[in-house]
């Protein structure tokens, strides 16, 4: 079941050790959402809350440092965002690192000091200085300027009343300062250099010329890298794993002050101590388990809101995750997901409409997928575009769609036309439906998909109709489930009604008839109250007909953007064909493939975001609002996943 209700607990905390309880909790690894007693209103305002704002400001000071710490040692490479290069490790180890806390953060700091030494270091040995300027570095001070604004004020006014008769122009020079983590560097020019060796001497500041504060620095990063054990201008692998293992504790701590931040009493200064948890219905037994064992008093409550657990395996989570962005289904909403994947799929492929852009997308988001370990938060987007790419390969071999026409003239293109159906742009083509529309008067290969078009957004609008009343039968809403069936009648019987008008008006009847059935149904099945609410209500929802053709129409973008892709991709292609044949072969060829490669990689980025973002458009105004609710709030469980760790 993709939806799953949650039960809420009040647990009662007095009589134990708060602590031994959580941990009890997060061994089980029963997911659970802590609750706050405030959002029930009324009488729960007045609670009095635990807090714990001094321990986790401290712990996100020292993650700082040891993330700090580590910056330099993160994989590096192009695609290195979207890699999990997390270490495996035990939990055991992670409470043997807990009691080396003061030791690691000390030499998180050593680290952190280091890196931020080397990166200065860099950063001073690019500079350039000219023949007119000499460049001093010195401890950082926050108001620099105004200490030297405030040097040469006083100069002046000294000067002013030794020499009252002299008349001295304002001076303002402006010091050029690169202020960084640990110094200021400082540029001279010749004009401000003997103001600036008085200002060092008056105010016995401490600053080095640029060429020996690198030889000092090179000589104290040498120093420190050998109490810190480096090898090869590495740290140890030991010490890093352990700072890692040092953040991920912290994290696992932040998870126990949120658990102490939830914990109240009912009344101030009172010694009972209860705290509010939420746990999927699946959950139950196991969670209950746990509290029993404890020795703890507990009981179930209703929430003063629905809260579910909305979850789906791993190749219909992307297509929930559509969904969701609108809100979070009940318990009585059907999960929209599997035909979500449906029509996003179709209609990426329709708008992409090529094969060898669909097979490219699906080589780079499978590498990812199968043979690497994709970060979380991508994985999701990784399996959309996955299997989007496959959509994308079937509907373009349809129309023999590889790059355009990128194999025409090759041997491959006799193979790649036994899976051709269609030819949009060549009217004359071997096509089957081609063929077929010539024996019939030449119709336009375009009119059809245009058609067909129509045809699939008729579909998936009736698909969300039917959505809407599987939910009104499941919220026992028999009139809001008979108003969308006469709704539906009246459509789809007045369609066949006017087709028949044309094709054999003697069965028109028939069509006739169930169209004022639907109508009638439209004015009996509704909520308005009285004669007048539902005639009112009733011919708004006849009035709905407008929008329902507009929408249908909506759908016919999908072969507009497709077809402009598949242009673009023949003018590449012939602009390559060119420039290859208007040069040598050699040259040619490989001016050529410079074409190919700019010309189709623009084309399909491009395609790509159309293809992405039209489907969706679709989906947020065209499907889900005939049905879509979304009131329920998502069950948040506790997050154990860690930044550095992998914890198995």
């Amino acid at each position: 079941m993709a939806v799953q209700p949650t039960q809420s607990y009040l647990l009662d905390l007095s009589q134990t050790d708060s602590n031994k309880v959580f941990d009890k909790l997060i061994s089980s690894k029963v997911p659970m959402e802590l609750l706050n007693p405030i959002e029930l209103g009324g009488e729960w305002v007045e609670v009095e809350m635990e807090y714990t704002t001094a321990s986790v400001s401290k712990n996100i000071e020292n993650r700082a440092i040891i993330s700090a710490a580590l910056e330099n040692n993160a994989k590096k490479g192009f695609f290195s965002f979207l890699i999990d290069d997390r270490d495996k490790l035990e939990s055991t180890h992670l409470n043997e690192i807990s009691s080396k806390k003061t030791e690691l953060l000390e030499k998180a700091g050593q680290l952190k000091h280091l890196n931020t030494l080397k990166s200065e270091l860099d950063f001073a040995k690019k500079l350039k200085v000219k023949s007119n300027q000499q460049i001093w570095v010195g401890k950082k001070h926050p108001s620099l300027q105004e200490m030297f604004d405030q040097f040469v004020e006083e100069l002046k006014n000294e000067f002013l009343q030794a020499h009252p008769e002299e008349a001295l122009a304002l001076i303002e020079p402006k010091l050029q300062i690169n202020s960084l983590e640990i110094h200021d560097i400082i540029t001279i020019t010749d004009d401000k250099q003997e103001l600036f060796h008085e200002f060092i001497h008056q105010t016995k500041a401490e600053y080095l010329l640029i060429t020996p504060f690198i030889q000092q620095t090179e000589s104290g990063i040498t120093e420190m890298e050998m109490k810190l054990g480096y090898s090869n201008n590495f740290p140890p692998s030991k010490l890093i794993l352990d700072l890692k293992s040092m953040y991920s504790v912290m994290e696992l701590e932040d998870n126990y002050f949120h658990f102490q931040s939830h914990i109240f009493s009912p009344v101030p200064n009172s010694s009972a101590k209860f705290v509010f948890l939420n746990i999927p219905s699946n959950k139950i037994s196991a969670f209950e388990k746990v509290l029993n064992n404890s020795n703890l008093t507990y009981q179930q409550i209703e929430w003063n809101e629905e809260i579910v657990n909305w979850k789906n395996t791993s190749g219909l989570t992307p297509f929930q995750n559509i969904a969701q962005s609108m809100g979070t289904i009940s318990k009585n909403e059907v999960d929209p997901s599997t035909f979500i994947s449906f029509f996003f799929i179709l209609f990426f492929a329709i708008a992409l409409n090529d094969a060898l852009y669909g097979l490219i997308i699906c080589l780079f988001t499978g590498y990812f997928i199968y043979f690497t370990r994709l970060k979380q938060n991508w994985k999701n987007m990784f399996n959309l575009f996955f299997l989007a790419g496959i959509g994308s390969i079937g509907w373009g071999a349809l129309s023999n769609s590889w790059a355009g026409n990128l194999f025409l003239k090759t041997p491959l293109n006799s193979f790649l036309e036994m899976f051709q159906i269609i030819n949009p742009l060549e009217l004359e083509s071997k096509s089957p439906i081609n063929q077929i529309l010539i024996a019939n008067g030449g119709i336009s290969p375009i009119v059809v998909l245009l058609g067909f078009a129509v045809v699939v957004g008729l579909v998936q609008i009736t698909s969300g109709y039917y959505l809407k009343i599987v939910n009104a039968l499941k919220k026992d809403d028999t009139v809001e489930a008979l108003s969308e069936v006469s709704w539906l009648l009246f459509i789809f019987s007045g369609i066949t009604w006017l087709a028949l008008n044309i094709l054999n008006p003697s069965f028109s009847i028939i069509a006739m008839v169930l169209t004022f059935v639907g109508i009638i149904g439209m004015y009996l099945f509704n909520h308005g109250h009285g004669i007048g609410g539902k005639l009112l209500s009733g011919s708004i929802k006849l009035y709905e007909l407008i929008a329902f053709f507009a929408d249908m129409l909506s759908y016919t973008r999908l072969i507009a953007i497709g077809l402009t892709g598949a242009i673009i991709a023949e003018v590449v292609n012939i602009l390559a064909n060119l420039v290859s044949s208007s040069t040598g072969p050699v040259i040619g060829f490989i001016l050529g493939a410079v074409v190919l490669v700019i010309g189709h990689s623009f084309n399909m980025v491009v395609g790509l975001f159309g293809a992405y973002i039209n489907p969706l458009r679709l989906h947020y105004v065209e499907f889900l609002p005939k049905f879509f609710q979304g009131k329920a709030r998502p069950f948040k469980p506790l997050q154990i996943e860690l930044k550095y760790v992998l914890l198995t």
